[in-house]
């Protein structure tokens, strides 16, 4: 017999063998379902009954938690058989998700997470929260996340925070959200975390106060802003310094006094070595702190805006700060807070924020458009004169139908320089809906003695 076909016949061998030895296993794994579903239908059974007798018989082996569990569900009087199985599939479908978290599938992963949520049981929740822990894909954190934001319970926020920790803008900004749900829970715990350095922390409670403003928010808010410089100077430091705690290869807890390193087992939060690898939320960190104070201005503004009407503020070395506090004064419909806005027209820093307030001051209160006619008609300064334009421009309508009115000779020579500054998109929308034949002749006179100015570069539109 040649060694060519040797080999043949011993190849056949192992492959018959194989071949028995994978339809045993598939046979004994069916056999092993029939068995577990067997045994499941009779302690389900026997749970019935232990409920019907109000104790555990002694071949009971089903764990007294799951007894418990069932006559947590099931109601006092008058129990039906159905809800009790309801409650049995329910805790059975637990134990099978519980045990996908730890799937090599991220897809199961993500399912287990979806269903455990609503279960929401203490089993599930604390399943969650230990996958939570140990996940590394942002997709499946995020599942997770919502799954523990459904639920609820307090005892998930210090894993929810810690899940912020080193991961990437996508996520936290989402799970900030979640986090911010508890409310008022929240609120409470974050008396144990408002004093961290850490940049996670800040954007949380940045984003919190955004949703759930109070004096306790408040207070956070106005310290980041005043703090700004010190707490920025700080953290460029440690990022320059390539220091252990501003690492992604390290883990640090809320307030970053210990760093346990994933090479080095626990370092110093100062360490330093060749495998630095800077963490996410401190990519450049100045523009994304620069982004957080502006952030906490903005919810200033917009819920206390009062705090704002300050000169460190109005005159601030942040634009963005100024900015804030200039929508702050908006907000207020009073004359005084008008003709300030209207004295910061010519700052180049902000004035955009100021035409934007002062076009939303005059839309709440048309009485201040006198007020901004009469700055138009004093200011010599050309640049002064062109951003009142652009308020005016807004309510160009109403200035036309006053060409109607006594004060038509005023209101023609401001609609005159304000079309001559080139604000012309409300004077052509006017004529293409108007119907009133008289006070478009009157608009046509003032088009015309605008057309005829000298210096008048461009007339293409007319």
């Amino acid at each position: 017999m040649s060694l060519a076909v040797e080999i043949v016949i011993l190849l056949g061998v192992v492959l018959l063998v194989l071949a028995t030895v994978m339809m045993l296993l598939v046979v004994t794994r069916r056999l092993a379902n029939e068995e577990e579903k067997s045994e499941f239908e009779r302690q389900k059974n026997l749970l019935f009954s232990a409920l019907a007798s109000g104790h555990i018989p002694e071949d009971f082996r089903l764990s007294a938690g799951l007894y418990l569990g069932v006559a947590q569900v099931a109601r006092p009087q008058g129990e039906l058989r159905g809800e009790m199985e309801g409650a049995l599939s329910r805790l059975r479908l637990e134990l099978k998700y519980v045990r996908w978290l730890r799937s090599a599938r991220a897809v199961r992963r993500k399912e287990a997470s979806v269903y455990l949520g609503v279960i929401g049981t203490e089993t599930a929740r604390t399943a969650l929260e230990e996958a939570l822990l140990r996940e590394k894909n942002s997709s499946v954190k995020l599942y997770l996340a919502n799954a523990l934001a459904d639920i609820k319970h307090e005892k998930s926020l210090p894993v929810l925070i810690q899940s912020l920790f080193n991961a990437s803008r996508w996520y936290r900004s989402r799970v900030n959200m979640l986090i911010s749900s508890f409310g008022k829970a929240f609120e409470e715990y974050s008396l144990f975390i408002a004093g961290s350095k850490r940049m996670e922390i800040k954007e949380l409670m940045v984003d919190f106060a955004s949703v759930y403003p109070s004096e306790k928010t408040r207070d956070y808010l106005v310290q980041l802003i005043d703090t700004r410089h010190k707490d920025l100077t700080e953290l460029v430091g440690l990022t320059e310094n390539r220091a252990c705690v501003t690492c992604r290869h390290a883990s640090s807890g809320v307030n970053q006094e210990t760093c346990v390193c994933r090479y080095l087992g626990e370092v110093h939060p100062l360490y330093t070595c060749s495998r630095y690898n800077l963490v996410p939320p401190l990519i450049n960190v100045e523009e994304a702190y620069n982004q957080l104070v502006s952030r906490a201005a903005s919810v200033l503004s917009e819920y206390f805006p009062a705090l704002l009407d300050d000169e460190r503020y109005l005159e601030s070395d942040s634009q963005a700060v100024r900015e804030a506090a200039i929508a702050a004064l908006a907000r207020f419909n009073r004359p005084e807070n008008f003709k300030r806005l209207l004295g910061y027209l010519g700052d180049d820093g902000v004035s955009r924020a100021v035409v934007n307030g002062l076009s939303l001051m005059v839309e709440r209160e048309p009485r201040f458009l006198n007020l901004l006619v009469k700055a138009f008609d004093e200011t010599q300064d050309t640049v002064v004169k062109s951003r009142i334009a652009d308020v005016l421009s807004i309510r160009m309508q109403y200035l036309i139908a006053s060409l109607a009115t006594s004060r038509k000779e005023k209101v023609a020579r401001v609609i005159k320089e304000v079309v001559l500054l080139g604000r012309t998109g409300e004077v052509i929308e006017f004529l293409q809906k108007n119907s009133n034949l008289d006070l478009e002749n009157e608009l046509v006179r003032v088009i015309r003695d605008a057309a005829e100015a000298p210096n008048r570069s461009d007339r293409s539109w007319l």
